[in-house]
């Protein structure tokens, strides 16, 4: 049974004239002979004006009078006291169970039939909840759409002579993926994998073998020096580089340096406890510095690197002798020891092949200038230094003229040519 409101009236504006001064929150005590039911309008009543027998025939009425329920009241209400159970009561005659689910009651979560039919059709619209939604503020517009409002709503004069507006809907943009979208655009726009990195192995072409040897004779196809060219193009691995990257070993190796030939006849030896002996010799011999330099200056600058030997790469195999035979001669100072020297070592001896007498460019002697025959005898030299002055030659670079039906001539440094002896 639920609880009966009770509904009371104050009788604080029932107080007479002369309680009126008095606090508002003091309860007038009635007694016996002030038992009256006054209405709010009618003025207060003396004692004296009272009489007892209206005083017995009325009913006393001593405290608050209750009513019966009415909504329609605006009034206080005082539930009753609630009725404690125990824990075993609140599971009596089956209540406390688990109750079934009302599918036809509002969720904001949806039912599983909504979720099913969305699963199977992505593209249908959802159902929003008028509801759900009235809650919430809403959302304010994009900088997007602010400015397609102000554009299509615009401001424009009648024929009547009264201001139209024209509003028309904002046209849909593509919106601006944003950080937290592409990771998602990533996966719908699925991409083929990318192919693994392979590197790239840097090798060189085969090239087929020389038709001739280094003396002239043919070479046929299955001959001996021929599968060895092959094979060497196969298991070395400098040979397999590409020719690019030999091209630069070889320019590290070979230019920028001063080859000084001499000749030597006898050594001396100076054994210990004996006198001294001398040995018979008779070879050529080379001095390499490792810069562009006067070879005959009795002062050396700090840091220059002098060998006894040049390192040759052209007696190591067929293919080697034909990318390096000429390098030495390049860009690189020759020097020798004597006018005499130069003379017998390309003259007389032919030390040097044709190859390489054509590439020499730049000529260093101490005690004369090469003449017109070996001006011929090397027809790309440019410049000759004389490293000492003599009588009629002053030291220093003498430039080469060449003119067609004529011998070569030096023109010395105060430019002037020489004369030839």
């Amino acid at each position: 049974m639920a609880p009966q409101k009770k509904r009371t009236y104050s009788k604080y504006d029932k107080k007479s004239a002369a309680r009126a001064q008095e606090s508002p929150n003091k309860r007038v005590k009635g007694t016996e002979d002030d038992d009256e039911l006054r209405l709010p309008g009618d003025p207060p009543r003396g004692r004296s004006q009272t009489s007892s027998k209206s005083m017995r025939d009325r009913p006393r009425y001593k405290g608050p009078i209750s009513f019966g329920d009415d909504d329609s009241m605006d009034i206080d209400s005082v539930p009753n006291e609630r009725k404690r159970l125990s824990v075993l009561d609140k599971f009596a005659n089956g209540k406390g169970k688990s109750q079934p689910i009302n599918r036809n009651q509002p969720n904001i979560y949806g039912s599983r039939e909504d979720f099913q039919s969305t699963m199977n059709n992505p593209n249908r619209p959802k159902k929003t909840n008028a509801g759900s939604t009235s809650r919430y503020l809403p959302t304010p517009p994009s900088d997007v759409e602010r400015q397609q409002l102000g554009s299509s709503n615009k401001f424009s004069v009648g024929m009547n002579g009264h201001g139209s507006s024209v509003t028309t809907k904002p046209s849909k943009s593509t919106p601006t993926p944003t950080k937290a979208s592409r990771p998602f655009e990533d996966i719908v726009n699925y991409d083929e994998p990318k192919q693994l990195y392979v590197p790239r192995q840097y090798k060189a072409d085969k090239s087929p073998a020389p038709r001739r040897d280094i003396c002239g004779n043919r070479l046929t196809g299955k001959s001996e020096q021929a599968e060895l060219w092959s094979t060497n193009q196969t298991h070395s691995s400098f040979l397999r580089l590409p020719s690019e990257v030999r091209t630069r070993i070889h320019d590290y190796i070979y230019r920028e340096k001063t080859i000084l030939i001499g000749y030597e006849t006898f050594r001396k030896i100076v054994p210990r406890n004996k006198p001294d002996e001398m040995k018979r010799v008779f070879k050529y011999h080379c001095t390499v510095y490792n810069i562009l330099r006067n070879p005959f200056t009795d002062f050396l600058p700090p840091g220059i690197e002098i060998s006894t030997g040049f390192t040759l790469l052209s007696n190591i195999c067929r293919q080697l002798y034909l990318e390096t035979v000429t390098l030495p001669f390049t860009a690189n100072f020759v020097a020798f020891e004597s006018h005499n020297i130069m003379v017998n070592f390309i003259l007389h001896e032919q030390r040097l092949s044709s190859q390489q007498r054509h590439t020499i460019s730049r000529l260093i002697l101490p005690d004369n200038v090469p003449g017109g025959n070996m001006l011929t005898y090397l027809p790309n030299i440019e410049r000759a230094f004389l490293a000492r002055s003599q009588l009629d030659k002053p030291r220093g670079w003498y430039d080469v003229i060449r003119k067609d039906g004529e011998k070569p001539q030096l023109m010395n440094p105060h430019g002037s040519r020489v004369k030839e002896l």
